[in-house]
């Protein structure tokens, strides 16, 4: 596939083969918060609305410093609703914690779950190889 535009991370990962994540960026949302854009491209049109998770983990204490939970494009857009060959750019904000110019060394926990019984999306890597229902990802 070739496309215009390119992660900063790349990730190629498959969830539930629908939702193909080709990666994100590091990105500022303002009021020195750091925030990450996800690069989605729909493969099939997902058959769930599907809620992103992100647990931030300090990978030199194992503290949980925080979580997100929200439903992919806010709600705004459900994942039932996409199209397929659509691409998503969607931006999450992290904790205030993590603001630019901390020293965390941080590890990311992400997955997707379908809110109504809390099935998480299985995740397959850009070989098609199982990988789990979340994906570890650390930031610096």
């Amino acid at each position: 596939m070739l496309w215009t535009f390119k992660p900063d991370f790349e990730l190629k990962l498959l969830f539930d083969d629908t939702l193909y994540l080709a990666g994100y960026n590091i990105v500022s949302t303002g009021g020195g918060n750091l925030g990450l854009l996800f690069h989605w491209y729909t493969v099939h049109v997902p058959r769930a609305d599907y809620q992103l998770f992100i647990h931030v983990v300090d990978t030199q204490t194992g503290q949980m410093l925080g979580q997100i939970d929200e439903p992919l494009s806010k709600g705004t857009h459900p994942t039932t609703t996409w199209n397929s060959n659509e691409i998503v750019f969607e931006t999450v904000t992290l904790p205030p914690n993590l603001a630019y110019g901390n020293a965390c060394h941080c590890k990311l926990e992400m997955g997707l779950y379908q809110l109504k019984d809390g099935t998480r999306a299985f995740i397959k890597d850009d070989g098609q190889h199982p990988v789990g229902d979340h994906v570890d990802e650390t930031i610096q």
